[in-house]
């Protein structure tokens, strides 16, 4: 089966080390997604695609582009995104199985999506921000590893994305409520409403039926650039899933 790695972002002082523990780690297709005006001297493929700016928020705009051109670049299998301040000491295609999605309510993917426990905030956590007591469906964005066609699916979400960018702090909201739209259910919920138990609920579930999260520094062996003091074990993040 086809394996393509994508390191995507501007170029750090990780970027080239991290592709480094990848050629000794894996022999997985290397493609570097990253902006004009960025430089790294390597063996492997690197894109310098048109840097499209921020976005409506942090950057979306540039994980969105920076991904899906790259992802139109690859062959029918598997692909693991990361970020190019991401230092990995596994290969993370050891870790993937077809774990099929079967909720049919909730279910917007074939097969889950496998990502980091760092940044994938627990719905049920108190966590004020705004005028919400809770942050809902936050999965982390930092890696994402799965069969090509899912993750395509995942980041297919150009029209909804203006929609709710309104009701979010970060970028994995975007993505996933974005995504959250696309399934039956979503479309008679009142997303604005964030302290709402039942939307606590839905945000786990849907998350649940989608996405299938591994312990960053213990399962991926991973960390990352300035987050590499974030640990699995913080109580905000959501645990490694069955």
């Amino acid at each position: 089966m086809n394996k393509t790695i994508i390191i995507q972002g501007r170029i750090t002082e990780w970027t080239q080390p991290s592709i480094e523990l990848f050629q000794v780690l894996t022999d997985a297709r290397i493609i570097v997604s990253t902006w004009q005006g960025e430089h790294i001297d390597t063996d492997v493929e690197v894109f310098y695609l048109d840097d499209p700016g921020s976005g409506p928020i942090q950057n979306f705009n540039r994980q969105l582009v920076g991904l899906n051109e790259i992802l139109q670049e690859c062959e029918d299998g598997l692909v693991f995104k990361t970020r190019s301040d991401a230092m990995h000491s596994r290969d993370p295609f050891e870790l993937f199985y077809n774990c099929p999605v079967d909720n049919k309510q909730l279910g917007v993917l074939n097969h889950k999506i496998f990502i980091s426990s760092v940044m994938s905030v627990d719905p049920f956590f108190p966590i004020r921000e705004r005028n919400a007591t809770y942050r809902l469906f936050s999965p982390s964005d930092w890696f994402f590893l799965g069969q090509l066609t899912d993750i395509k699916e995942w980041f297919n979400i150009r029209e909804e994305s203006a929609i709710v960018a309104g009701f979010v702090d970060c970028c994995e909201q975007i993505f996933c409520v974005s995504n959250f739209i696309k399934s039956h259910t979503g479309k008679n919920m009142n997303l604005a409403d964030w302290n709402a138990e039942d939307n606590q609920q839905m945000s786990l579930d849907f998350i649940k039926a989608n996405l299938k999260i591994l312990h960053t520094n213990r399962t991926f062996n991973a960390r990352v650039g300035r987050y590499m003091n974030n640990h699995d074990t913080d109580e905000t993040y959501l645990g490694e899933g069955p």
